[in-house]
């Protein structure tokens, strides 16, 4: 018969939320005496030094591997319980502050459920009891509205992202209209040998010249968000998807190595990370961007023309709007505003 693992190992911060677990554990098998009275050498019986043997057990199970050195030399239950009790629960000074600091700067952290935190916080509140803290009723009242408050704001902040894609279907119903596309160079235009009258350069015609299908000096950008730094824009300069929210990014990766961009002032920002953003459509469906960079101190969102067209998809600039197209139908549009489409 095999001994099943508890189900909440003791790591290096969770000792109060795991002894009521293993309490719980040894009470259920009738083992809880063995952590909680020393039994005197003449009442020891074979019997007992059985069972002493089975909560010693247990107890080794439940610790986390680079954490049972602590208890390897012990022989009795109650002699591993005291050392992780003495271990885990030091009452000194340096101890109660360290929590104590905890609780007041106690917030939310990107990607954890309101759930998780709030078994966080009550493992700080039983521990800080447990070391003569208690922390009283209103003062746990005020943590948990602050952080209801932040779960919030992070749940419209990640509705606000998801829905910068989002407008009105209905407008877009039908066929693509006559604006201007770019979907690159036309295939034959490398067997052109004389020189565009546009950019004077030799190679294609005027209809295929990048100077002429930019727009000039100033790039196509819109944006579809609420607000005009808060949405995504859509550049036809840019290289690469960026934002400079790191809330912004699933399956987010650090790089390791320095990486900069240069943006339209000249300066240069470093890439902290990259990751993956999902936007939801007219469509309904969500459009996954990859690669985007993580660039703090960018001061907006910015979507690369040149990228969508590698996904396959395709921008039409017309009179007073811009769309990008899918396969067969409209992903998001912009409205223009002056020389930009917002």
């Amino acid at each position: 018969m095999t001994t099943k693992r508890a189900e909440v190992l003791l790591g290096s911060g969770n000792y109060f939320h795991w002894a009521y677990n293993m309490r719980m554990t040894l009470a259920r098998k009738g083992l809880l005496a063995h952590v909680q009275d020393v039994k005197a050498e003449g009442d020891i019986t074979e019997a007992w030094l059985v069972n002493d043997a089975k909560a010693l057990g247990i107890i080794a199970q439940g610790v986390e591997l680079q954490h049972q050195t602590k208890i390897r030399s012990a022989t009795r239950a109650i002699q591993a319980w005291g050392t992780l009790r003495e271990f885990y629960n030091r009452t000194t000074l340096h101890n109660r502050v360290t929590m104590t600091r905890r609780l007041h700067e106690f917030k939310m952290d990107d990607g954890a459920s309101m759930s998780k935190h709030l078994d966080a916080f009550d493992e700080l509140v039983v521990g800080l009891q447990t070391i003569g803290e208690p922390v009283d009723e209103a003062r746990q009242l005020v943590v948990k509205e602050k952080l209801l408050k932040e779960y919030e704001r992070l749940e419209k902040k990640d509705t606000t992202t998801e829905r910068a894609f989002k407008v009105n279907a209905g407008r877009f119903k039908g066929s693509k209209g006559n604006g201007r596309k770019w979907d690159g160079p036309k295939k034959n235009a490398g067997d052109f040998r004389g020189k565009c009258f546009k950019g004077n350069q030799p190679g294609h015609m005027k209809r295929d010249c990048p100077v002429r299908n930019a727009g000039g000096d100033d790039d196509a950008v819109f944006t579809v968000g609420t607000e005009r730094l808060n949405g995504w824009l859509i550049d036809s300069g840019a290289t690469a998807h960026m934002t400079s929210h790191r809330s912004d990014l699933l399956e987010y990766e650090a790089l390791d190595t320095t990486m900069e961009v240069t943006i339209a002032d000249g300066k240069k920002l470093t890439v902290a990370g990259r990751g993956t953003v999902r936007l939801l459509g007219l469509d309904q469906n969500r459009t996954k961007m990859v690669d985007v960079l993580h660039i703090p101190g960018l001061d907006r969102r910015l979507l690369s023309v040149g990228k969508l067209a590698e996904r396959g998809l395709n921008v039409e600039f017309q009179r007073s709007s811009c769309v990008i197209w899918g396969n067969a139908s409209a992903i998001a549009l912009g409205k223009k505003i002056g020389k930009a489409y917002m």
